[in-house]
């Protein structure tokens, strides 16, 4: 209880940290371990986090893309981890959501996501405001939500996450970038400048995931069809007019994802 100064997350958190290491040596390793003297995020937490596995480390780092207080969608985070190539289809038979459905209860299991509603095949879950500190943390180096408050973004950045409409000011630099995500999370928050597709086609040479669901698009360039590992998330619209650049995508095997 002192160690995490009375905190019911951080008192669960660690309950299935030592649910998971069940004997005497392991316990004694954590009640003994350096990071309880951090006075950073709880320590508790950042036990949790240091014992995960790599594949969940990396899924549960794109949270950090997302605002605090943010509702999730358990279908919606699985088109992204797929798209990012995250989820590992390891037998036979499993589906994409059903890989994701796993990796999520695995996080649950460990406290650190809180289902608010459960529909069976899909549910709505969410993130405590320190898991969400956490992950910011721990993504800082790949990950950044761009706002008006952001001038530039650094050439290491590999997810991006948009929460406001109009941002083209920080396309003032040059060159190719690594990026593999460009996510849009706020409802009614979309691409809007035809200035930003043109500079994500022509600077991002690795996107993956790029998500145009409220966009103001009406169609979508030729020239999207030379993102080779591109697989987006599309409303119907832009589908149907479109129609040229979707079947050149399909025919070099991209993925296409509809919203």
């Amino acid at each position: 209880m002192e160690k995490c100064k009375g905190l019911p997350l951080a008192i669960r958190t660690l309950g299935s940290l030592l649910l998971s290491n069940r004997t005497k040596h392991e316990w004694e390793s954590l009640r003994t371990n350096d990071i309880w003297n951090s006075e950073s995020i709880l320590p508790a937490l950042k036990l949790s986090y240091g014992q995960m596995p790599t594949y969940l480390k990396q899924c549960f780092a794109l949270f950090s893309l997302y605002p605090k207080g943010y509702i999730f969608i358990s279908s919606d985070v699985a088109w992204l981890w797929g798209a990012l190539g995250l989820l590992l289809l390891l037998s036979q038979g499993k589906t994409l959501l059903d890989v994701s459905n796993q990796y999520l209860s695995e996080l649950s299991s460990r406290s650190f996501i809180q289902v608010v509603e459960d529909y069976g095949t899909f549910f709505y879950f969410q993130i405590h405001d320190l898991v969400h500190d956490l992950a910011l943390l721990f993504a800082r180096n790949e990950c950044v939500i761009v706002g008006s408050d952001i001038q530039n973004i650094s050439g290491n950045i590999l997810h991006q996450s948009y929460i406001e409409d109009d941002l083209r000011s920080i396309f003032s630099a040059q060159g190719i970038f690594l990026v593999r995500t460009v996510l849009f999370p706020v409802h009614g928050v979309g691409a809007k400048a035809e200035v930003l597709l043109n500079a994500w086609i022509s600077r991002y040479k690795s996107l993956r995931f790029l998500d145009l669901s409220d966009s103001t698009y009406e169609t979508f360039p030729q020239s999207i069809a030379k993102l080779k590992h591109l697989r987006f998330s599309l409303s119907q619209k832009q589908y149907q007019n479109s129609e040229a650049a979707y079947f050149n995508l399909q025919t070099t095997k991209f993925a296409i994802f509809a919203s």
